[in-house]
């Protein structure tokens, strides 16, 4: 009976294949820290839900507080390990930071007019609002924010 290679091993091997495609290692990468971005801003939305008074306008202050804190994760990921960026750290944080706002303003609307206008299930906003954000950022960050000179 043949024995799988220790998980490393598999890792390396999957790496290598990619190492080829690097568009296609990017945008796993991008998913790895887009993930691991949405699973922050998730927590911080839900725990800023539970201490904040249930009221109009509470749901718009989590997700800015939730996005914010995505944000910091956000940039120091992308930057180094996604579009690994060196140089230009004004340049390449000021065009980071301006998509960010734009898009945490977006979602902060989106979902205050889903949740407090249409009545829906704040988690269920969060989901739906973040899924297209999450796709207009991809597309910033890489031909705009973190694009080549």
């Amino acid at each position: 009976m043949k024995r799988l290679p220790p998980a490393a091993s598999r890792l390396r091997h999957i790496r290598v294949a990619l190492s080829g495609n690097w568009s296609v290692y990017r945008f796993l990468r991008f998913l790895v820290v887009g993930l691991s971005n949405a699973l922050i801003s998730f927590i911080v939305y839900l725990v800023m839900l539970a201490f904040l008074p249930q009221a109009v306008g509470m749901t718009s202050l989590a997700q800015a507080m939730a996005y914010g804190a995505g944000t910091c994760w956000s940039y120091a990921w992308n930057r180094k390990w996604v579009f690994g960026s060196r140089d230009r750290v004004i340049e390449e944080g000021s065009r980071f930071l301006a998509v960010q706002v734009s898009l945490m303003l977006i979602s902060i609307a989106a979902i205050g007019v889903a949740v407090d206008g249409l009545g829906t299930d704040p988690v269920l906003a969060w989901v739906m609002v973040m899924a297209v954000i999450t796709i207009l950022n991809f597309l910033l960050l890489r031909w705009w924010a973190f694009a080549s000179p």
